[in-house]
């Protein structure tokens, strides 16, 4: 009789296990780091995130894009400080004036040149308003926000953007600047999190980039808070040139307790967790 009772005991907690990982993970976005790591398509690209947008099950599917600036203060979309990775032309963007740069094309990874002019953040922009399932993350590389905030403002565009930030004084500008807007923090550890407490941000605008290292008693502390947290899987950048096995994101949203996941495979890893929560 208590064999019984032990074996439906045993079988009924299971059941309420995955039925809430199954809860928690259906809630879990997607972002693609540059769009998604796909070599046909350039990164940063207007294409790979028509790509992504139309193949990843994921809603609404966040796209990661950087910014910076030219010579003539204008903003572009591009990762790298200099130009000759990924674009036609060479030397470094911010001594690269408007005249170059919209006669500049994109290459892929394979280094094939495309038909994609290089985008300027306008232009992302203006596809973001035509995408209603689509969020931008928004990388801003040297000190622009403002000028990149008052972009996104003007397309009213707030409450669909995530600024990335990776110093408190960043974080703290960005919170300054809006009261809609999500806004990200990098929280490694209690001295991160001490130092995002200190300026008393707005919990509901602030989403926490934590990692396998950032201590289980921050993590609570920040969920306890309704703090979104967020974290990388770094495919590439762990010389991963392709998704890992299911597990590894599966494991990672768990024990993290996820509610974005970044990835160079958005369209795949977007997919594990359709299925997951069928």
């Amino acid at each position: 009789m208590n064999t019984a009772r032990n074996f439906i005991f045993l079988i009924t907690s299971i059941v309420l296990l995955f039925s809430s990982l199954k809860s928690f993970t259906q809630n879990l976005k997607i972002c693609g780091h540059r769009g998604g790591f796909y070599q046909n398509f350039p990164e940063n690209s207007a294409p790979l995130f028509d790509y992504t947008y139309q193949n990843a099950n994921s809603s609404p599917i966040i796209l990661e894009l950087d910014i910076r600036e030219n010579f003539n203060g204008n903003l572009f979309v591009l990762h790298d400080t200099s130009l000759e990775r990924t674009t036609t032309a060479t030397g470094l963007i911010k001594t690269s004036n408007d005249s170059l740069l919209s006669k500049t094309f994109l290459k892929n990874s394979l280094g094939n040149i495309s038909k994609t002019p290089l985008p300027t953040f306008n232009e992302m922009l203006v596809w973001l308003k035509k995408h209603p399932r689509a969020w931008l993350m928004l990388d801003v590389k040297g000190n622009s926000w403002r000028k990149v905030y008052e972009a996104v403002h003007q397309y009213q565009l707030d409450s669909r953007v995530l600024f990335l930030t990776f110093k408190p004084e960043n974080t703290k500008e960005v919170f300054q600047l809006s009261t809609t807007t999500n806004i990200s923090a990098l929280i490694r550890n209690e001295e991160d999190w001490k130092n995002i407490l200190a300026f008393q941000p707005d919990f509901k605008q602030l989403v926490a980039y934590v990692n396998p290292q950032t201590p289980v008693s921050v993590i609570a502390e920040l969920k306890a808070k309704g703090v979104r947290l967020m974290a990388d899987c770094s495919e590439n950048a762990k010389n991963h040139p392709k998704p890992f096995e299911s597990s590894f994101y599966q494991d990672l949203a768990q024990s993290l307790q996820l509610d974005i996941m970044i990835t160079d495979y958005p369209v795949e890893v977007s997919r594990i967790f359709a299925e997951k929560n069928k």
